[in-house]
């Protein structure tokens, strides 16, 4: 996950410095945009979406998580 402090979010952090999209998986949407906006807020050119899942739930990676990041890595964003 991408919560602030969290490793995944200087992991997201790092990798949109380096240039990368990058989609913060998170399973709280006030906490992702706050992740987001903090990363932002340090590199205002980064391109970082949220995406809205829990990882635990198979179902949900099925039918709603991979098709969200497979739309997002198509150029949509």
């Amino acid at each position: 996950g991408a919560s602030f402090p969290g490793i995944g979010f200087f992991t997201a952090k790092y990798l949109s410095v380096l240039g990368f999209r990058v989609i913060l998986l998170c399973r709280d949407l006030e906490k992702g945009e706050a992740a987001r906006l903090k990363i932002l807020e340090d590199d205002n050119f980064a391109s970082v979406r949220v995406v809205i899942g829990d990882l635990s739930h198979l179902d949900m990676i099925k039918k709603q998580i991979v098709p969200e990041i497979i739309e997002e890595a198509e150029g949509t964003w």
